[in-house]
């Protein structure tokens, strides 16, 4: 019971969050619509342009009926400084703000540096990047170069991590059509959270008042967001960070407590799976990754003594490790789940997002832990 008034107020958090927007603007269009059919034929993007599931509340044009925070004046405010050496400075700002670059950080300060706090921080992204898409799919909110043929798409690689640069299985694709909330914003907020919560950095406060604002600035410089966009990042950024701190008790996973903490991670991660097969939100892959983190912090909690004070040389044969084992269990996972047909159902996403995760931090503990006992049998 109590698990169930905890995940009620987490979805109202989130729909906080989300309603402002969505109760005065029609949605732009189901998940399934591609990147294309958003795309205006005109000026201005119009409502009945695009295929729709539902009839809509309003059909205005898109400038005439949003807050003023999804303006796009903004956007061409801040383009109108392009430079082609200010474009590719903002490219490499934004290509750092996507999960799985954040993730890859996380791994290499739980082998290099503290390996709990690192598995509470790869929790968190997980944790933000649900609740992102999740965000993206309900407000279903165009991208400023969906709604105004002045803005300019600026952006020189763009990674759709829902998609095959990540899972085998793929995910909700159409996710990238839609901007709010920004993903990046919400991941840079909730990494720099994390860093001062679970690493106890303090710098990384003052770091957020730099950062955060610097990737909402290259989102709207590469016409990938409008401000109001940059707004609700940050929002889910927080709240995500607010459930892995209150309900979770993510700081207390170093401690004699943490497989409780993981516990916690995994029935969110569960929840989040069932509203995936029923209602297809968030998109699988996410829920999958987040159970996937959830069982690899158990298991760390509950069977691995963090070696924090390793070598330099045992630290970087884990990482080595971490990324062998990771990409073997990616490739069998995808092989497997294409040789029995279920590589394009949500269950197969849900499985490929969770098997690599789960294996991600424990399997190289584990391996050095079978290899030594094998050793010692000689």
């Amino acid at each position: 019971m109590l698990t169930s008034v905890r995940l009620t107020l987490i979805c109202a958090c989130v729909l906080a969050t989300v309603a402002p927007f969505g109760v005065t603007t029609p949605l732009l269009a189901h998940p399934s619509d591609s990147r294309a059919s958003v795309i205006a034929r005109s000026h201005v993007w119009m409502p009945t342009d695009v295929p729709r599931m539902d009839p809509r509340r309003s059909l205005d044009p898109w400038s005439s009926g949003v807050p003023s925070a999804f303006d796009v004046e903004p956007v061409l405010w801040v383009q109108s400084w392009a430079s082609p050496a200010l474009t590719r400075v903002m490219n490499g700002i934004s290509l750092v703000g996507y999960t799985p670059a954040y993730i890859t950080f996380a791994v290499l300060l739980a082998f290099g540096h503290r390996l709990r706090a690192g598995a509470g921080l790869l929790l968190l992204m997980a944790l933000t990047g649900a609740l992102s898409d999740a965000a993206k799919m309900v407000v279903s909110f165009p991208r400023p170069d969906a709604v105004d043929t002045r803005v300019r798409s600026l952006e020189l690689l763009q990674l759709d991590s829902n998609k095959d640069s990540e899972s085998p299985a793929g995910g909700a694709g159409a996710v990238d059509t839609f901007g709010f909330p920004s993903g990046h914003v919400a991941a840079t907020t909730g990494f720099l959270i994390g860093l001062a919560l679970l690493f106890r950095w303090r710098w990384a406060w003052r770091a957020m008042l730099i950062c955060v604002p610097l990737m909402g600035l290259s989102r709207m410089y590469l016409g990938r967001h409008f401000a109001g966009d940059v707004l609700g990042g940050i929002a889910v950024g927080t709240i995500g960070a607010a459930i892995a701190v209150l309900w979770w008790k993510l700081p207390d996973l170093e401690n004699g407590r943490g497989w409780r903490v993981a516990r916690r991670a995994l029935y969110t991660g569960a929840g989040l799976a069932a509203t995936t097969l029923i209602a297809g939100i968030p998109p699988p892959y996410e829920s999958g990754r987040l159970i996937g983190f959830a069982i690899g912090a158990m298991l760390v909690a509950r069977a691995a003594e963090p070696d924090d004070d390793a070598s330099p040389g045992v630290r970087a044969r884990r990482i080595a490790l971490a990324s062998m084992i990771y990409g073997i269990t990616w490739w069998a996972t995808g092989e497997g789940l294409e040789a029995i047909g279920t590589s394009d159902a949500p269950v197969g996403a849900l499985i490929a997002g969770a098997l690599p995760a789960a294996v991600l931090l424990p399997g190289p503990l584990y391996l050095e832990r079978w290899c030594a006992r094998q050793k010692a049998s000689i």
